[in-house]
């Protein structure tokens, strides 16, 4: 195997490809890529039980082949030749060289590994939609990080997805929390879901830009999802096990309503965290009244009482928190202002936009402790 392209394009390659890798794996096969040649393209692969990665890239080929690899010293190398226009690969025995400029840079191969990553047929048509690359990233970043890490029960562990009107609805639930967001999305399909875990969907959101309208292409099918977008094929089994009905939680009506300053009341959550990391499950309270909310946290070394200005529509209310739940959901909206609706010091909060429903954080309250 021989070839020339840019170093740039290799390392991009590598490095999204290896997002199928674990670092915990043992299994031969599953521990490195795959680098191989098709007509003028590149093609680096990597596979592991839960997902295989595809990405082409344009070169100048002059002998075909493949190799298997371990990625890491060589995209450490690849990062460093960013000035460099191109570089070219040889396989050479159980060699891999790589040459740029007067220099020359050698790796171990593993021989005969290249054959166990399976070769996958992308052309098979599923039901297929299609959302911007950036609507995509934010929905995942919205929810994933409220996917359960703990939970006995499997679903819970995965990020839930539904269509159902031209919109692809993001659902995560921990237990103590709800995280829903919606994007819209192109799509002949009438309905369908799907259940990815929650972990392996948050890493490979991080390929995505977030400023992208570029189209990524979703296609749906029994066992697995691919995704497909800029020569890059990620296919990604799915979780066989019925989702929670995550509608109810979003049920009700509201008390109060509280208008928010989103810098404001980060600003506020930061101090009082200081405080509240120490007691137990991060415990604050929230006292809503006089356009003002009060929030507090006591620990046996230390308190604070800190306040936050607010428009509030409805009852005065006293309601405690896990302080981080809710400052993870609100350092995610990516909107000036926001508002919470309560329904009385134990029923659940719901965050929400000032209008639409483009996302909404449901939060389990804690028993407010004595003053």
């Amino acid at each position: 195997m021989k070839f020339k392209c840019d170093p740039k394009d290799l390392n991009k390659a590598l490095e999204i490809a290896s997002k199928a890798l674990s670092e915990k794996t043992k299994i031969a096969g599953y521990d490195g890529v795959k680098i191989s040649t098709e007509g003028k393209y590149v093609i680096v692969t990597a596979a592991s039980g839960e997902m295989y990665i595809e990405k082409k890239i344009q070169a100048n080929i002059l002998v075909d082949g493949n190799v298997f690899i371990k990625p890491t010293e060589i995209k450490n190398l690849l990062s460093q030749l960013k000035d460099n226009e191109s570089v070219e690969i040889e396989k050479i025995g159980n060699e891999l060289f790589i040459y740029y400029g007067h220099s020359t840079g050698s790796y171990a191969v593993s021989m005969g590994l290249a054959e166990s990553i399976p070769y996958i047929n992308f052309e098979t048509k599923g039901d297929e939609f299609i959302i911007k690359e950036g609507d995509f990233k934010d929905g995942v970043e919205k929810t994933a990080f409220c996917v359960s890490t703990e939970d006995n029960r499997k679903a819970l562990k995965g990020l839930f997805f539904e269509i159902k009107d031209k919109i692809l609805t993001f659902v995560a639930i921990d237990g103590a929390r709800v995280a829903i967001a919606k994007k819209p999305i192109i799509t002949d399909i009438d309905k369908g879901s799907f259940l990815i875990p929650g972990r392996i969907i948050d890493d490979i959101s991080k390929i995505f830009e977030k400023a992208s309208n570029d189209p990524l292409k979703i296609s749906i099918y029994k066992n697995y999802i691919v995704i497909n977008r800029d020569n890059t094929n990620i296919l990604i089994n799915l979780i066989d096990e019925k989702y929670l009905d995550y509608a109810k939680f979003t049920m009700g009506g509201s008390q109060t309503v509280a208008v928010i300053d989103k810098k404001e009341m980060i600003t506020v959550l930061n101090r009082v965290f200081t405080v509240s990391q120490k007691a137990l499950q991060n415990y604050i309270s929230i006292e809503a009244k006089d356009d003002m909310f009060k929030i507090t946290s006591k620990t046996a070394e230390s308190s604070i009482d800190d306040y936050v200005p607010v428009k509030i529509e409805g009852k005065e209310i006293l309601i405690g928190f896990n302080s981080r739940y809710l400052k993870e959901s609100i350092d995610r909206i990516n909107e000036d202002f926001f508002k919470i609706e309560f329904n009385g010091p134990m029923s659940p909060i719901s965050i929400k936009p000032i209008s639409g429903d483009d996302y909404v954080y449901v939060l389990m309250p804690l028993k407010v402790m004595n003053k």
